[in-house]
């Protein structure tokens, strides 16, 4: 399956695993599973880390601020990548 994003297209790869491909660097990046329960997560938030942290934590049994510092630091580096 693919989706297309404005900056993005996601792939699942055979693993389960996320393939993101940034259009402005042209180039790809693997996710790993915690990297693709972000993205899922971050999607189904419309991009709030603060909402998608307490899916993740909730799903992780973890605590939710650690979560969410992973979340906001995820976007800003494929906000960096992306720009």
């Amino acid at each position: 399956m693919t989706v297309h994003d404005d900056e993005f297209i996601a792939r699942v790869l055979p693993d389960g695993c996320l393939e993101l491909f940034c259009h402005s660097k042209q180039s790809w990046h693997k996710c790993s599973r915690r990297g693709t329960a972000m993205w899922i997560a971050l999607r189904r938030s419309d991009w709030r880390p603060d909402l998608a942290a307490h899916e993740i934590a909730w799903q992780l049994n973890v605590d939710v601020e650690s979560v969410q510092c992973e979340a906001e630091a995820w976007l800003v580096h494929f906000r960096t990548k992306a720009s």
